[in-house]
Formats: C-alpha cells, structure tokens, sequence
C-alpha cells in the first residue's frame, strides 16, 4: 500500500506473463521514479512502459497491468 494524498491504495502492476527475471528491477526502479512524479499509478505505469519501449524495445514491456482488487 502506499499513501497518495491521503488515500490508501492497492493497485498492484502485475505481469500477465511470464517475466524476465533480470530485466525486471530496471523496469520496476523506472515504474518508481515515475510514480515519485506521477501520483496515479496507472499514469506513472503506462509512462514506465513507454519509457522501458523507447529504451528496450524487444523487452517485454506490455507484459504488465495495473489489478485493482
């Protein structure tokens, strides 16, 4: 959970595959700094993947969702 603006959340980017084991902290540490200048995470997710795209477009990038239980 993190705390934005005084709302909890649960959001989880989840992958829908399976994922590269060794690519995957660089994704997340760049889902990170987007979600440091984003408070929406699905904002912050969707500017990772294009990011991660640019950067490394035959990684799997689009691997990744946004659950909401």
């Amino acid at each position: 959970d993190r705390d934005v603006t005084g709302v909890q959340t649960c959001a989880l980017p989840i992958s829908t595959r399976l994922a590269n084991d060794r690519q995957m902290p660089e994704f997340f540490a760049e889902l990170y700094r987007e979600w440091d200048r984003e408070p929406d995470l699905a904002v912050a997710l969707q500017r990772a993947q294009l990011s991660w795209r640019r950067r490394n477009p035959t990684a799997d990038w689009a691997g990744f969702r946004l659950f909401e239980p």
